[in-house]
């Protein structure tokens, strides 16, 4: 991982963390902040999202949408960052958002 990748990564998952502990506070929200595995699944998903490495581009002229990055190795490379990247929200959640947890 190179130096820039792992800035961005951190930065990432500051984020997702923060933003997940935001979420809990809004009342209208069904996020119960009392269940770690509720969150942990939460944790999984804005993961997942950051790091799945599939892209569309919608065409209005054409009326087309092309998706691109489903590919065996692009999905297998999406599994070991999706991994990465969850570890760097534990990581940012435990030393940023919660300290001392």
């Amino acid at each position: 991982m190179g130096e820039q990748e792992l800035i961005w990564s951190a930065v990432v998952a500051w984020m997702s963390a923060k933003g997940i502990q935001l979420a809990k506070q809004v009342s209208w929200l069904p996020i119960n902040t009392a269940t770690e595995v509720a969150n942990r699944w939460i944790a999984r998903a804005v993961a997942l999202a950051s790091t799945i490495g599939i892209h569309s581009q919608f065409d209005p002229q054409a009326g087309t949408l092309m998706i691109t990055g489903l590919t065996v190795s692009g999905i297998l490379y999406s599994i070991g960052e999706y991994a990465k990247q969850y570890m760097m929200q534990e990581v940012a959640y435990k030393k940023f958002v919660k300290p001392g947890v």
